[in-house]
């Protein structure tokens, strides 16, 4: 590893780390991280990666909590990178800091590849269906699950808006605060509402062909409307491809994968069609909690955000597009 990648953690903690996997620091390989710090690693001819967060981002209950609905995933069959343990026989393993530990977590490396979302083209009309299916399929199970002792947490971003929009106009502020008292009053009876991935775009899951091999990341489950998860399907290859510089091919993607999408998932689970009627307002959800915890260094991209949350610059109607 570089020097900048090994100064994100310690090389006494990434020892001790490496300790608790049967490798050595100097094997691992820097991935990424936001909130985490990632890590590969090789070890009997088989590649795993090392997830390690600070308690004071997740707690280690919320993390247990994560890895509790994984299991229980895959226990159904839902294709979800599997947790190692560690020498010490734990899927989540605590190293201690001076004010407070990491949490440290291992996984087999996923079969398949990113799907390049970027093109259109690429998205198959079998892997879009497959997409819906998927989600209907962990929703479903998601109405009977029990879960355990420790438990997520549930969706409420209101509660984070006065420190995260300090300074900015107060126009933006008042708009995101009637967004979200809109959402958070919405019914949460377990047909609706429940524990989901809550992040699964094309960056969390991994294809082969037209199957979708593995589910990736975990990090931002919680309880949440089920219908969020439909608009994240849609958000990122309206807003973060090049089909955001061309209305007319935002609507004809819409025109085309959202009855495909719903197709597979209604294989899986029903959702009530006036809820399909909040698509766009969730939607707008999405947009406006990237803008709120983008970091500063990331100014320009939050600058796109702004015209379309203040109405300057119009989302894609979706429901009137798709018909709902």
């Amino acid at each position: 590893m570089s020097n900048q990648e090994s100064e994100k953690i310690s090389k006494k903690h990434l020892n001790k780390i490496c300790e608790l996997y049967g490798t050595k620091s100097e094997d691992l390989t820097y991935v990424g991280g936001f909130e985490n710090f990632v890590y590969s690693f090789q070890k009997d001819n088989q590649d795993y990666f090392i997830r390690i967060g600070e308690s004071k981002h997740m707690t280690s209950e919320l993390v247990q909590a994560e890895l509790d609905w994984v299991s229980y995933l895959v226990e159904n069959d839902i294709p979800v990178v599997k947790s190692i343990k560690s020498v010490n026989n734990k899927i989540l393993e605590k190293v201690n800091l001076d004010d407070g530990h990491y949490n440290v977590v291992s996984f087999e490396k996923a079969k398949g590849e990113h799907l390049d979302h970027r093109n259109p083209q690429n998205w198959s009309n079998e892997i879009i269906k497959e997409y819906g299916r998927m989600i209907g399929q962990m929703h479903a199970l998601s109405k009977n699950y029990k879960g355990k002792e420790a438990k997520r947490y549930d969706f409420k971003p209101s509660i984070d808006i006065k420190w995260l929009l300090k300074g900015e106009d107060k126009e933006v502020v008042d708009r995101i605060t009637e967004l979200f008292q809109e959402i958070e009053n919405l019914p949460k009876n377990k047909d609706v509402y429940g524990l989901v991935h809550g992040d699964l775009h094309t960056g969390n899951f991994f294809v082969k062909g037209d199957k979708i091999t593995a589910l990736l990341d975990f990090d931002r489950t919680c309880y949440k409307w089920f219908i969020s998860e439909i608009a994240v399907a849609l958000y990122y290859p309206l807003y973060f491809t090049q089909l955001n510089q061309d209305r007319k091919a935002q609507e004809d993607f819409v025109k085309r994968f959202l009855p495909l999408f719903m197709n597979g998932y209604e294989e899986e689970n029903k959702l009530e069609s006036d809820w399909m009627k909040k698509l766009n307002s969730f939607i707008q959800v999405r947009d406006v909690i990237l803008f709120m915890y983008l970091p500063k260094e990331l100014e320009n991209m939050k600058k796109n955000h702004r015209p379309r949350i203040l109405g300057e610059v119009p989302y894609v109607d979706v429901q009137k597009i798709a018909g709902y």
